[in-house]
C-alpha cells in the first residue's frame, strides 16, 4: 500500500506526538522499541475491553465453562458450586435465579445443580454422571417428564467445555461471568430506554423494567443477589407440594430420650425440619449433659448433628460425645464394664491422675472401631464448632457454611443462649436485644431446614417456685418460649426429708413446660408434665427418664 503526501504526513505527525508524549520509544535508527509480549497483552485487553463494552462478548461460552468445571470427574463438586454462590452473594435457602442464564442446556443443568445442592434431589453428589442419575430416578418416580437423553447430551456437551483447561481456572471464569452478566443486564437497560425514546411512547412502564433491570445488575456488580426477593408461582408450589409427596416418607430420628422425643413427635425429621426448641436450666443442673446425650442420641439413629458451642472447645466436647458412646456401647452388649469404667469424660478431656496406660489405650482403640463400624453401617456423623465472645450472627454463618458442606444436618444443638455476645447493631436494652437474638437463630434454622436446640439460662426463680421452673424463669426474655416448638425445664430433684431421702446430684425433674404439637409415644397421644431423668454424670448419658402420667 501506497501513502499519498497527505497520508505519510498524518502518519508521521501522529508518530512524532507518540513520540513526544511518551507513548512511543524509538532506538537509533530511528525504529520503534517495544516489548512485544506487553504489546500483545494490552491489545488483548483493549479487545477485550471493546467486546464487553459493544456487547459483543456473550455470557453463553462463559455459563457452559463455569458449569463444565462443575460437571467434569467423578468427584463431587459441591465446594466449586458452593463457591459459585456465595460469589453472587446468595445464602443456603435461596435459589440461583433462572434468568441469568441465557444458554438454554446451561440454564436447565444449573437448575439441577442448584437443587442438588439444596439438598431437592435424592442423589447427592454433584458432576455430570451424579446429575444425570437423578434425573433419571425423578422420571422414573413421574416427579418429572423431561427427557433423560436430552439431558444427558446437554451435561455432556457442557463437560466438553472445560477439556484440556484447568481445574483452577474455575474461580477466573466464575468472575468474568459475574462480570458479564452484570454488563449484560446494563446494555439490555440502556437499549430498552433508547428504543422507546425513538418510539416516542409513554416510558413508565419501561422506567419500571429498566428500575428492576438496574437494581439485578447492582446486586450482581456487589455480589448481594442472596438480598433480592424471589416470590413463589402457584406453579412453583404445585412442584414443590408434588415432591413431597411422592418422595419416601421419612420417619423421625429417636434423640434415645423419650422424654424429649414425645414432644417433637417421635424425634428429628429430616424432611420436616426447621424448628425451635428450648432446654432450660440453671448453671450446673445438667443441660449440657441433656443436649450431648440427645446430640449423641440422633447420631446413634443415622442423623447427621452439628454441636455448636461458646463456652466448651472441641477437645470437651469430643471427649463428652465419645464418652456418652461408650457407655452406649455397653447398654448394647458391645462393650465391657470395665472398659467403660476407664473412659469417663473427665479423663478423656486430659484430666485424670492416670494418664494413658496400656489398659486404658486398649478400651479406646476398642472404642474408636466401633465407632467406624457404625459409620459405615449407616450412623450418623457427628460435628461440632467452638467459638468464644461469639455473636448470633457469627453462628448463623457458620450453621449455612456447615448445611452447604453436609446438606445431610437436620439437628443444631447450641450451648447456650445466654453466653452469646451481645449483637453489635443490636438494642440497647438487654431484653429487645435477646429477643432480636431469639428471632436471628430461629430464622436461620427456617433457612437451613433443621432442628435447633438451643440450651438456655433461667434465673434463681426457678428453684424457688413450688411449682418448678417455667418458661417466665428464662432469663431475659420471653421470646424464646414463644417461638420454640418444645420447652424442657430442669431442676434438681428435691428429695423428701422426711422419707429419709438425700439429695441426688444424678437425680433431675424435667418439666415439659411447652409443647406445640402434643404429645405422643408412636401413634398414642399421651399428656406428660413432669418426667424424671437419671444422669449418668461420667457419660453424659441418661441412665434412665421416667414420665410421670397424668
Amino acid at each position: 500500500m501506497t501513502l499519498n503526501p497527505q497520508q505519510f504526513d498524518w502518519a508521521a505527525n501522529l508518530i512524532d506526538k507518540a513520540v513526544a508524549e511518551g507513548n512511543l520509544e524509538l532506538n537509533e535508527q530511528g525504529l520503534p522499541v517495544a516489548n512485544l509480549a506487553e504489546v500483545q497483552a494490552n491489545l488483548e485487553q483493549d479487545r477485550q475491553q471493546r467486546r464487553e463494552e459493544s456487547g459483543a462478548s456473550s455470557t453463553g461460552d462463559q455459563e457452559r465453562l463455569v458449569l463444565g468445571f462443575c460437571l467434569a470427574g467423578k468427584h463431587d463438586h459441591r465446594d466449586q458450586w458452593g463457591e459459585f454462590r456465595t460469589l453472587l452473594g446468595l445464602q443456603y435457602s435461596d435459589e440461583l435465579p433462572s434468568s441469568l442464564w441465557t444458554d438454554k442446556d446451561a440454564k436447565w443443568v444449573a437448575q439441577e445443580i442448584d437443587a442438588t445442592y439444596r439438598n431437592r434431589r435424592s442423589v447427592q453428589l454433584i458432576n455430570g454422571a451424579a446429575l444425570i442419575e437423578s434425573l433419571r430416578e425423578q422420571i422414573e418416580s413421574k416427579i418429572s417428564t423431561a427427557s433423560l437423553q436430552d439431558f444427558a447430551r446437554a451435561v455432556q456437551g457442557i463437560e466438553l467445555e472445560v477439556d484440556g483447561v484447568p481445574a483452577s481456572d474455575f474461580r477466573i471464569s466464575a468472575e468474568i461471568l459475574r462480570t458479564r452478566w452484570g454488563r449484560q443486564k446494563v446494555s439490555r437497560l440502556g437499549e430498552a430506554l433508547i428504543r422507546s425514546v425513538k418510539r416516542e411512547v409513554d416510558v413508565t412502564e419501561v422506567l419500571e423494567q429498566c428500575t428492576a433491570e438496574l437494581q439485578e445488575a447492582r446486586d450482581i456488580f456487589s455480589g448481594r443477589i442472596g438480598n433480592s426477593y424471589a416470590f413463589a408461582s402457584a406453579e412453583d408450589a404445585w412442584f414443590q407440594v408434588e415432591q413431597e409427596m411422592t418422595k419416601e416418607h421419612c420417619e423421625p430420628v429417636s434423640t434415645g430420650i423419650m422424654s424429649l422425643d414425645m414432644d417433637i413427635q417421635g424425634g428429628v425429621k429430616q424432611n420436616d425440619a426447621g424448628k425451635l426448641h428450648l432446654i432450660g436450666a440453671r448453671t450446673g443442673v445438667g443441660k449440657s449433659t441433656l443436649a450431648i446425650a440427645a446430640a449423641a442420641g440422633l447420631v446413634a439413629n443415622g442423623a447427621d448433628v452439628l454441636f455448636l458451642s461458646c463456652e466448651l472447645n472441641q477437645k470437651e466436647i469430643g471427649a463428652r460425645f465419645l464418652a456418652h458412646y461408650a457407655r452406649h456401647l455397653q447398654s448394647v452388649g458391645r462393650m465391657p464394664e470395665e472398659m467403660v469404667r476407664l473412659l469417663p469424660q473427665w479423663r478423656l478431656e486430659g484430666r485424670g491422675k492416670i494418664g494413658m496406660t496400656e489398659t486404658i489405650s486398649a478400651a479406646y482403640l476398642h472404642l474408636m472401631n466401633c465407632l467406624q463400624e457404625d459409620k459405615l453401617l449407616g450412623g450418623g456423623n457427628f460435628q461440632s464448632y467452638c467459638q468464644f465472645l461469639a455473636e448470633a450472627d457469627d453462628f448463623v454463618e457458620v450453621l449455612r457454611a456447615a448445611k452447604a458442606k453436609d446438606p445431610s444436618i437436620s439437628a443444631v444443638f447450641l450451648d447456650h443462649f445466654h453466653a452469646l455476645r451481645p449483637t453489635a447493631k443490636g438494642p440497647r436494652d438487654r431484653s429487645q436485644e435477646m429477643e432480636v437474638r431469639a428471632q436471628i437463630l430461629h430464622g436461620a434454622a427456617k433457612e437451613c431446614e433443621v432442628d435447633l436446640f438451643l440450651l438456655c439460662q433461667l434465673n434463681r426463680g426457678a428453684a424457688d417456685d413450688p411449682k418448678g421452673p417455667q418458661a417466665i424463669h428464662i432469663n431475659g426474655t420471653d421470646a424464646l418460649a414463644q417461638l420454640a416448638s418444645a420447652v424442657w425445664l430442669m431442676e434438681f430433684k428435691k428429695p423428701d426429708l422426711e422419707a429419709g431421702e438425700k439429695f441426688d446430684r444424678g437425680l433431675v425433674n424435667l418439666i415439659h413446660g411447652k409443647v406445640r404439637n402434643g404429645q405422643r409415644v408412636q401413634d398414642k397421644q399421651i399428656t406428660v408434665n413432669e418426667s424424671i431423668l437419671s444422669f449418668n454424670r461420667d457419660h453424659c448419658y441418661i441412665d434412665s427418664d421416667r414420665p410421670v402420667y397424668l
